[in-house]
């Protein structure tokens, strides 16, 4: 029983490291705009930085297939500019903008992580 415990404890703490690993990809949009995102799945958050000196974090939903997360314009009252979804198996990046019922599709691929950092 005790190495049950042992094994139960263990692939706990496994299981928390790969978890708390961020994700990163290069997505490609028309017009080439790239976008480059950092999901962390342990958080809930997927940061995007448009290439443009903009960068945000977002919260986001995970489920098994898909990654989705809202932009809202604050200065508007909270209405959403864009909803983002990323499909886990194909890595494509769908983008919807409600306000003027337009989508845009972009497609991502896996990015190595950045080196260790100091800080």
């Amino acid at each position: 029983m005790k190495n049950f415990f042992a094994f139960i404890v263990l692939f706990a703490i496994s299981g928390t490291a790969v978890a708390g690993s961020p994700t990163y990809l290069d997505c490609l949009f028309s017009e080439n705009r790239l976008f480059k995102v950092t999901i962390n799945e342990y958080n809930n958050t997927v940061t995007i930085d448009y290439s443009t000196g903009l960068i945000r974090t977002y919260q986001a939903i995970f489920s098994a297939n898909e990654v989705k997360f809202v932009d809202v314009d604050d200065s508007s009252g909270g209405i959403a500019t864009s909803i983002f979804t990323i499909n886990r198996t194909t890595l494509k990046m769908n983008r919807e903008i409600p306000s003027i019922s337009s989508t845009d599709e972009g497609q991502c691929s896996l990015v190595k992580a950045p080196p260790s950092r100091k800080f």
